[in-house]
Order: C-alpha cells, then structure tokens, then sequence
C-alpha cells in the first residue's frame, strides 16, 4: 500500500483491498486527511455496511491520529439510508414514495388486501383469523418482495403484465400486483413510467440521471464518497455509485479474503463468471470450483468484486500485509495463509507427527458439548488459558459470536458473572441485545401486551408487580413478595379474572379461585371478620367463605391491587377491539401511562417509557405512510409491537468494553484478537 497519499483527487472508483479490515484503515485515514471537502465545515461521508462498524471505525480513526489528533465532523451512514436520501435530493422523490417500498410499510398496504390474493390457502388461512395469521402472511410478503425490487426486477415487470416469472409464483405475483393497485389508488410515489417507481427503478434512474447529466448535480460533494467494510451492493446501489464517480471519487475499501485473482478461482476467471451468470450448479459442483472455504464465502460477495471490476477503475491497490510470508505459527495462522494465497495443499499434515502436533494447538479447535451452559463453562476454560498464554491479551480484544445467542443470553451471568462489572474477574456485555431485554419497563410492556387470549394467575400479576414501574403506578413498592403474595395465597387466588373469564379457558364459570372471588373474599371476612366462621349468603344469592387475617393494612394493599386488576382488564379486552389506526394510537398511549409510572430523577427510566411510546409513534408513522384507515385487530397491532420490542434497537453500543457476546452478523466484520 502506497505511502505518498499526494494522489489526483479526479473522479472515478478507486478500490482498495485487503484481507484484513483494520489493514483499511490507515488508507481511509490518509483520503481523509488529504482530500477534505472544499466547505470547511461539510461532512466527510462514510457508507459502513453496518451499526457496529460505526463505534469500530471511530476507535481506529481515532488510534491512528494518535493523542494530538480528533475524529469529528464523520458521517458514518448506512448504504440503503443514503442513497434513498440521495433520491429524495436528486430526483425530488418524496419521503412517503421512499417509504412506501419499505417492509414496515408494504405489509401494512398489504394486510387489509390479503382477501383479494388468488390463493384458496390465503382465503383458508383468514376465515377462522383473529388477525394474527393474516399480519404473519403481510409480514412474510413484505420481507420477500423488497428483495425482489433490487435483484429480480424483470420477475416484477412480468407479474405486473399477468405473467409467470418463476414456477410457483402464483402468491408473490398476486400480492405484487396488489401492491401495484394500491399504489396507484392511492398515489404513493411517483408515476414517470406510467406506475409509480419502486425501490430497485428509483435507484436506476438516479443512476441514468448522474450519468447523463452535463454538469454536476446541485448537493453533490467535490470530495470523496467512501464506502467501507461492505462485502456486498445491490447492482442498483452499485450503479448509483458508479455514476456517482463521475462527480465525486468514490472510494470502495473491500475486504477481500485472497491476495490472488481467487475471482478466476483455480479454473479461470472466464468459467467463474460462466458459473455465476448460469444456472445453478449445486453446492458440492460450486465448491469444487477452487479453495471450499473461499468458494463458500457466498456468490453475493463474488457477483460484487466482479462488477466492481467489470469496468475501469481508477485506482486498484491491495495492501502490502497480504504480501507478506510469514512462515504459519499455528493452525489458524495455516488456514488463513492457504486463503490468502487461493492454495487448499497449505492446511495438508506432513506426517503423522505433524498430525499429533495439532492435537495441543488451541487456535483452531471444535469442541462437542451437552447443554450450552456447558459450552459456556468449556468457553470460560478456553478463555482462561488464553488469558495465561497469550501476552497483554485485554477482554475488549475477545468476541464470542453464536447464531443464535438469546439461547445463550440468560446463562451468560451464571458463568461469567453480572454484564457491566469493568473491575470484576470477567467484564463482559451481549450486544445486539432485543430492546425487550435492557431495561425492565420494556418486559413489563411485553408482558400485558401478552394478556389478551392468555390467562392471568396469581404469580404472572405478582411478576408484574416486580417491575418497578408497574408497583410505582399503583402505589405498591415493595408489596409483591410480602403482603400480596401471603394474602392471595390465604385467600385461594389461582387464576382468571372472574367467572367469565374463567369460562372462557374451558373452566366452570365459577368465581372460586379467581381474583374478583378473592377480593369479595377479602372483603367480607374485612367487615365480618371471623365472629360467624359459616358460610354467608350474600343479597344477591351468591354464598361465600370470608376470608381471615384481613386487618386494615392488608385491606388497603388489596384495594390497591384491585385498581391494578382493572388496568389489566382493559389491557386482556384489547383483543375483542379492531380499532382505526388513530384510534389504536391513542387507546395504546392511554394503557401506557396508565400502567406505568416512572419515578422523579431515573432518567434511564423516563428514556425508556418515552422509547416505548415511541414504538407506538413508530407504528402511527407506517399506517399513515401505507394510507391505511381500515380497522386493525388487535391481534395484529400486537405482533407488530412485539416484534418492535424483539428488534435489536439501531442505536445500541455494540463496544462497550469488556468480552462482546454478540451474534453472527452485526460484528462478524470487525477484527478481534
């Protein structure tokens, strides 16, 4: 990698490579330095192919510019984010039309008109519906279309004429032209082809505009566009790139696994392009192509350093660490050595004395569990002697990814101890944790928004009453596992409201055992106390047992928690109402504040049940982007906020000190020890 950055700064793609990402960094630092925009307090723009390469990015930035040195004034954006602002700049596409090719909002466009999808299994999935199959339909259509928008337009345009693109494609083509009708009733977008531009032709025709324009577009910067750490762009987004160049250098950083031209793979670069242009080969016919492990990176990743290629680049530099031979210290240094240099042979055992070597070298090692508290406590050994064994080695160089690490997530502090403790034996915090986990208002909102349909017994209403909020509200701090949990159990509390609600699960519609039959308990044995221990008719016929050990105190606790018992109750009739979008705002607003109550100066918790009625603002903002005004069931509204409240917030730190247990793809890209 050069060392003089006194470069043309003219237009064109530029393209750096390396096979390690920190080994980027030092070429973006020495653009940004030397090539700053000519307005002085303009952005540097760079596009990051993820949240949890931002706070990454910055670090290395900053370690680069050592103690005299500052990063600011950076903009670390996201591609898709971006370029759709970009649209929105160049070609005068409102804020609606860019959202309304989104997911949030497509599947809202398309749940009320599920009914009109040629498909006799829709039409059986929604006559016996409470809306919750139907929003899982919406929501599954939704995800695949987009898709389709950036990668198969072709397949859109013959849906849109009533043909077959695909075999089997009757029901993404249905619900692709119902998308089509509604946006054309509706107006949403833009209509210069004579329909309204989804996502994929936007894009397209910002890129003709950028390539045929005479002069530079107002808005576009003089300085370069740097897009780091991304293994993959949609060919739109690419083509928006490329013409972009033509205005602006655009500076492509790219990991790239090999030193080699691997895009050839072994058998030349004209049959890799022939393998990925034709039909599909099968994996083991793919893999066999060259190196498995680099073969198997995806042709995602492939398909992207062939376009960027495909036509002239102005710069193509590969850094100098990809040159160097080391001899291989151990096992994962061989691996990595045979995918730098495209050559399988480099992992092959010499002899047998070799092989037994391995045995003992702990870089690269698969270990075979139980339970995974198991493979926890095997992690924590393996950590251990990596601590001993490995010089000046700090947790925050430690990741610990898992496909699924909610499995893991709630054993982590049986292992490791609590998350956050800078100064205990193993610091240590789970990233890309759902906002549902972070912060106890948040599961006591999950938690109601799960009463409707579903029983409430004794012990569910006392785990509500542990979220501090919930107790706040109700003025019962510190009476769960005292007063209440005694009194409802002296009491015979079980389940069930009343004996409606208990015949609503199948059970005799008596109020024995419920809450309103443990309150009239209480309230009887409050007034006659235990003079007569006999069974008292009441002058409505009903006959009950007063319950004992009800003074004064205990009295005013029940009161209290009867109030509760009612906001709950509103909270479980939610699921008999199907409401206007405005109407289902307002009623969610009122139930929040209603059951929650923030105490004076816990700012963590005022930001949380303002990021709660956000959700609810969130959901307001995608039924007025998809024009909706037909009722909603609840069923419906209450998926879409739980799986708002199972999202892993954007805004989440994702290096916050200590081992990162995290998930495959938010950090996968950024280099630990």
């Amino acid at each position: 990698m050069r060392k003089d950055w006194d470069i043309d700064a003219g237009r064109g793609l530029w393209l750096f490579r390396a096979s390690r990402l920190e080994a980027l960094v030092a070429p973006l630092d020495a653009l940004l330095t030397h090539l700053p925009p000519t307005a002085l307090l303009a952005p540097q723009t760079v596009l990051v192919g993820h949240p949890g390469l931002r706070p990454w990015l910055r670090q290395r930035l900053a370690a680069c510019r050592g103690p005299s040195g500052i990063v600011a004034n950076l903009e670390l954006a996201l591609p898709g984010p971006w370029l759709d602002g970009l649209a929105q700049t160049l070609l005068g596409v409102s804020t609606a039309a860019t959202r309304a090719s989104q997911r949030e909002v497509l599947r809202w466009r398309l749940l009320p008109r599920l009914g009109e999808l040629a498909d006799v299994r829709v039409q059986a999935l929604l006559d016996e519906d409470d809306g919750r199959e139907a929003f899982a339909l919406a929501e599954r259509l939704s995800a695949a279309l987009p898709p389709l928008m950036l990668y198969r337009p072709e397949w859109l345009a013959r849906w849109a004429r009533g043909r077959e693109a695909v075999a089997g494609d009757a029901l993404l083509a249905s619900a692709w032209r119902l998308v089509q009708a509604s946006t054309a009733r509706g107006g949403i977008g833009d209509t210069e082809r004579g329909h309204a531009m989804h996502r994929g032709e936007r894009l397209l025709e910002l890129a003709r505009r950028l390539t045929d324009s005479e002069s530079r577009p107002e808005g576009i910067a003089d300085d370069p566009l740097h897009v780091f750490g991304l293994h993959h762009l949609a060919p739109p987004e690419l083509a928006v790139l490329r013409a972009l160049s033509r205005w602006r250098p655009v500076v492509v950083h790219v990991a790239d696994p090999c030193r080699e031209h691997w895009l050839g793979m072994g058998t030349g670069r004209a049959a890799m392009r022939a393998a990925l242009a034709g039909d599909d080969l099968g994996e083991s016919a793919f893999l066999a192509l060259d190196h498995p492990l680099l073969a198997a990176w995806g042709r995602l990743g492939q398909h992207f350093l062939l376009a960027l290629e495909d036509d002239g680049l102005a710069l193509n530099e590969r850094h100098g660490v990809d040159a160097a031979d080391a001899p291989p210290r151990h096992l994962l240094d061989r691996l990595q050595h045979s995918l730098r240099a495209n050559d399988p042979t480099l992992l092959r055992v010499a002899d047998t004395n070799a092989l037994a070597a391995l045995h003992d070298d702990a870089s690269l090692r698969v270990t075979r569990c139980a339970t995974p508290l198991r493979e926890l406590e095997t992690l924590r050994d393996a950590l251990m002697d990596a601590f001993a064994t490995l010089p000046a080695l700090q947790p925050g160089e430690i990741v610990v990814l898992a496909p699924d690490i909610a499995r893991y997530r709630p054993l982590i502090p049986a292992v490791f101890g609590e998350a956050g403790q800078r100064d205990g034996a193993w610091p240590w915090h789970a990233a890309d944790a759902p906002l549902s986990v972070l912060h106890p208002l948040h599961r006591a909102l999950r938690q109601a928004l799960a009463l409707s349909g579903a029983r409430l017994t004794a012990s569910g209403a006392l785990d509500l009453l542990a979220h501090a909020a919930v107790a706040r509200r109700f003025g019962l701090e510190g009476q769960g596992e005292g007063t209440l949990r005694h009194a409802l159990a002296r009491l015979g509390v079980a389940w069930g409201f009343d004996a409606d609600d208990r015949a609503r699960f199948g059970a005799p519609a008596d109020p024995m055992h419920s809450f309103d039959g443990g309150l009239d308990r209480a309230m009887a044995g409050h007034v006659f106390g235990l003079r007569d221990p006999e069974v008292l008719t009441l002058p409505d016929g009903e006959r009950l047992w007063p319950g004992d050990g009800v003074d004064v105190g205990v009295a005013a606790v029940l009161g209290r928690l009867h109030a509760l018992l009612l906001e709950l109750r509103e909270w479980a009739e939610l699921g008999e109402s199907a409401l206007a979008p405005a109407a289902w705002q307002a009623t969610l607003e009122r139930r929040i504040a209603a059951l929650l109550a923030v105490a004076p100066g816990d700012d963590e918790a005022r930001q949380t049940l303002e990021s709660a009625l956000g959700l609810v603002a969130e959901l307001h903002d995608e039924w007025r982007d998809a024009e909706l005004a037909a009722p909603l069931p609840w069923a419906a509204v209450r998926e879409a906020l739980l799986a708002k409240l199972d999202a892993v917030p954007e805004r989440q730190r994702f290096l916050a000190g200590g081992i990162t247990f995290c998930g495959m793809v938010p950090q996968r890209a950024i280099p630990f020890r």
